[in-house]
């Protein structure tokens, strides 16, 4: 049957030719469309669910939601550990899936458990989102920094990862070193004094105003308190005119303390030659090419820092070039065969 076959190939080498060409274009047309990735994304055996009510602190999070969702959890019975962190303003839980679980079925159960409890939430809370997780590595770490002040280079930041949504292959845009603005409250303590007030009342009495509710964390350090909040008023002269009611006494907040915006300090905090800066880390979706991803980044990314010419952009890692090396791997391979 070998001999047959071997006479059959030798007698006809025009169709030996024909097949030898079909095969290097096929060969060419795979290589093209193939996903070129070095740790492509895979789903894991867990659901996060993710939410927040900007200002609120841990501790009023806690209580109003996430022990709630916890509690509603332990009912569907293909859920292991549950584990919760929950920071000021936001909250993030995650269920580990039995083995042998249908993933699909279990997340559907975990976002019918979401949605009965939305009718505990406050009105201008955003539902908390579930979704499996996914293990992924990042395309591209891009480092924004500079002489300016931290606000510029979050307003930089914000800008480049508004241009950066456009592109429907990135799956996730993270800003590194991002921080709200904070309410700075400072005490005159020689008035506070004269109406014989407190510090534990003046603190009481921040807590109640309606116009930054929900309060957020209140931090003191000496006369200057720190009222973690982004909602409410913005204007400090406005917030200032604003009245509290200590003790029966109806004062004028601006009469007893000075009131300023400024950026908090970061949750996450970024560093790049030793310098701290603020970091955009970005990933793509499964089916999107890292290569020509990061190709057209780099482009935009040129004329975009114009807009910023006192601000610093690099790219400080960059794992198409991982994937490039290995495909340039290949193709010697492939021409040395």
């Amino acid at each position: 049957m070998i001999k047959g076959f071997i006479r059959f190939a030798i007698d006809r080498p025009i169709l030996n030719h024909i097949f030898f060409i079909l095969l290097l274009m096929m060969a060419f047309f795979a290589y093209q469309n193939i996903p070129k990735e070095i740790f492509p994304p895979s789903e894991l055996d867990k659901v996060q669910i993710n939410g927040g009510y900007p200002g609120a602190s841990a501790d009023v999070l806690d209580n109003m939601i996430v022990k709630a969702i916890e509690s509603d959890l332990q009912s569907v019975s293909k859920i292991d550990n549950i584990d919760s962190v929950i920071q000021n303003g936001m909250f993030s839980i995650t269920a580990d899936i039995k083995s042998g679980a249908d993933n699909q079925v279990v997340l559907g159960d975990i976002k019918d458990v979401i949605a009965s409890t939305k009718r505990d939430l406050p009105s201008d809370m955003s539902e908390p989102t579930a979704k499996m997780m996914i293990a992924d590595f990042p395309l591209l770490l891009i480092a924004i920094s500079g002489h300016d002040s931290k606000a510029k280079l979050l307003e930089a930041a914000e800008a480049l990862k508004s241009r950066l949504g456009a592109y429907k292959d990135l799956n996730k845009i993270d800003i590194y070193g991002d921080a709200d603005e904070e309410v700075r409250i400072e005490i005159d303590e020689r008035v506070l004094d004269g109406y014989g007030i407190s510090k534990a009342q003046f603190y009481q009495a921040i807590t109640t105003l309606s116009s930054i509710y929900p309060a957020g964390t209140i931090k003191s350090q000496g006369k200057i308190v720190y009222l973690s909040t982004i909602n409410g008023e913005k204007n400090a002269k406005a917030l200032e005119d604003t009245l509290l009611s200590i003790s029966q006494t109806r004062i004028r907040l601006g009469d007893i303390a000075k009131v300023t915006y400024d950026l908090a300090q970061s949750i996450n905090i970024s560093h790049f030659n030793g310098k701290q800066n603020v970091s955009i880390n970005t990933t793509k979706t499964k089916d999107g090419n890292a290569i020509k991803l990061s190709r057209d980044i780099r482009l935009m990314l040129s004329e975009f820092k114009k807009q910023y010419p006192d601000l610093i952009f690099e790219i400080y890692t960059d794992t198409s070039i991982w994937i490039k090396n290995r495909i340039n791997l290949v193709s010697s391979n492939i021409f040395f065969g």
